[in-house]
């Protein structure tokens, strides 16, 4: 609750600086979060209307598709020409949701045109010009301001990981990630810069969830990796170590020597002569 109050709270500040209808969209691009709740009086005409409706959601969904393709903010004017933008937000690396804002116009005489043309298209004229008169006006030279801001939010939340997506905690996730990239340069710094968190979270989620160490987990699949080739393959030690991640063979010898209290080449040897 007290999450939803703050959310709830950043919408409607940037709505008070902006004029911009701000809302939150969960990764199927349905909304959760709006502030004001009712769109535009405009919006609401259009969406009334035969094909609007369709015509907003098409609109909606290609804008959505392209900042989820760019992991990135994305500016566009919509199909009757009214200023919007969406950027994505993730929590610990899983996209959860979108930022959204929109329903307001720049100050350009075409841009009036252009969005009277589009509201003939869905209503009569006179009801046309009266709700375009009453569209909320941006300054352009303070659009790239609201847009940066609004960019600032959204990595706020996803900061603050105030948008859960209701699936996989984060320990889970960096644990599906070690087991598909073991092989890699992993590193806990590494680790927070993908998933978008501190050290001292990262280790402690991962810790209880799973009862070892981030570290030691990762040492552990790389060593599980390593015993399966020693095994299964004839690949020099040298090439085992680096094939699993290792930094070098010497350092591979002395962890593997730890857990099976043998090297890596006598453990071969003898798993060769009890074939």
């Amino acid at each position: 609750m007290r999450e939803e109050e703050e959310i709830m709270g950043l919408l409607k500040d940037f709505h008070a600086i902006s004029g911009f209808r701000v809302s939150i969209h969960d990764p199927e691009y349905n909304e959760i979060y709006s502030y004001p709740k009712k769109l535009s009086a405009f919006c609401t005409a259009v969406q009334s209307a035969p094909g609007g409706m369709a015509a907003c959601k098409e609109n909606d969904r290609k804008a959505f598709t392209r900042a989820k393709k760019s992991g990135s903010t994305t500016f566009y004017r919509c199909h009757c020409g009214l200023t919007e933008s969406v950027t994505p937000i993730y929590n610990f690396g899983e996209l959860t949701g979108f930022l959204m804002i929109g329903q307001t116009a720049d100050e350009s005489p075409e841009t009036d045109k252009r969005i009277l043309a589009a509201g003939e298209r869905f209503m009569d004229t006179e009801q046309a010009r009266k709700l375009c008169a009453a569209i909320p006006r941006v300054k352009e030279e303070l659009l790239t301001s609201y847009i940066s801001l609004m960019t600032v939010i959204a990595g706020y939340i996803t900061k603050t990981n105030k948008l859960h997506s209701g699936s996989r905690n984060m320990a889970a996730l960096v644990r599906e990630y070690i087991n598909l990239n073991y092989a890699k340069k992993i590193s806990l710094d590494t680790l927070c810069r993908k998933f978008d968190c501190c050290k001292s979270t990262l280790m402690t989620d991962f810790k209880k969830t799973y009862g070892v160490t981030v570290n030691a987990y990762l040492t552990g699949v790389r060593l599980s990796q390593a015993e399966r080739q020693l095994v299964k393959t004839s690949l020099s030690v040298k090439e085992i170590a680096s094939s699993c991640g290792f930094t070098g063979q010497n350092y591979f010898s002395r962890v593997f020597g730890e857990k099976y209290g043998i090297s890596p080449t006598d453990y071969r040897k003898k798993l060769r002569n009890e074939c």
